[in-house]
């Protein structure tokens, strides 16, 4: 989200004049806003749609939304009511904290916020109230799915849980969990060669000046894709990796 935001600013920097300074050619920027599905920062994702005016992209108006649904974001997760403990936490304090997650979860099940609370607090269940040290296998299997389906980059986490979901849970749970982590890993892997291939594509049209690149300069054009696809072979790497030890548990 944070690499999106510096882009687009240097962009509007770079390539507007004075009477335009917060309009870009459409064509040229319209891929930034691909880059939040490869990104290695599992971040407040927006979801606002690029603000077109005029066949051009409106970058102030687009960014004051996105700041807009940041803030939406943030106030809804202060409603969850779980913080960080300072000390070891009792029994008591975990069946609090399990709670608060279950009532929000059943409470937003259709809010574009689940994605983000899943990913943030699912971890701090497992890690910071130490349910993964625990024997509760029920609980960690359920910790352990939020992750998944939050579709966090906490590959490790995800192993981790995986692994004492083994341990203590029936055949059948197991291999349930364990296809969901394999599919959602196989399917990124998917979109992020797919997107590769899209931003390959663009820097053969960018080099071949085929491509309207309004008042953007092809040179700085072709680092930002460049930058992208490097982005993305890691990520596919890592997504690799990740498939590979989930195969091998």
């Amino acid at each position: 989200m944070k690499r999106l935001i510096i882009l687009l600013l240097s962009i509007s920097m770079l390539g507007c004049n004075e009477n335009d300074q917060n309009k870009i050619d459409s064509k040229s920027t319209l891929h930034q806003f691909e880059i939040k599905n490869a990104d290695s920062q599992n971040e407040f994702n927006t979801t606002v749609k690029p603000i077109i005016e005029n066949g051009q992209l409106n970058v102030q108006k687009t960014m004051a939304a996105m700041n807009l649904q940041r803030l939406e974001y943030d106030l809804k997760l202060k409603d969850v009511g779980i913080s960080t403990p300072l000390k070891k936490v009792s029994s008591k304090e975990q069946k609090n904290v399990d709670e608060k997650y279950r009532l929000f979860l059943k409470e937003h099940l259709k809010d574009k916020i689940l994605p983000i609370f899943r990913a943030k607090y699912a971890q701090v269940i497992l890690v910071d109230y130490e349910l993964l040290n625990s024997k509760d296998y029920n609980n960690i299997e359920f910790y352990t799915k939020e992750l998944i389906n939050s579709e966090t980059n906490d590959m490790p986490l995800i192993i981790k849980g995986l692994a004492k979901v083994k341990e203590g849970r029936d055949a059948n749970s197991f291999m349930g969990i364990k296809n969901l982590a394999l599919k959602k890993a196989e399917d990124k892997m998917s979109q992020n060669s797919k997107l590769k291939e899209i931003y390959i594509s663009k820097i053969s049209n960018t080099i071949n000046n085929s491509e309207v690149n309004g008042n953007l300069k092809p040179e700085l054009l072709l680092a930002i894709r460049k930058k992208q696809i490097n982005d993305l072979e890691k990520q596919i790497n890592d997504s690799k990796e990740f498939v590979q030890k989930i195969k091998e548990l």
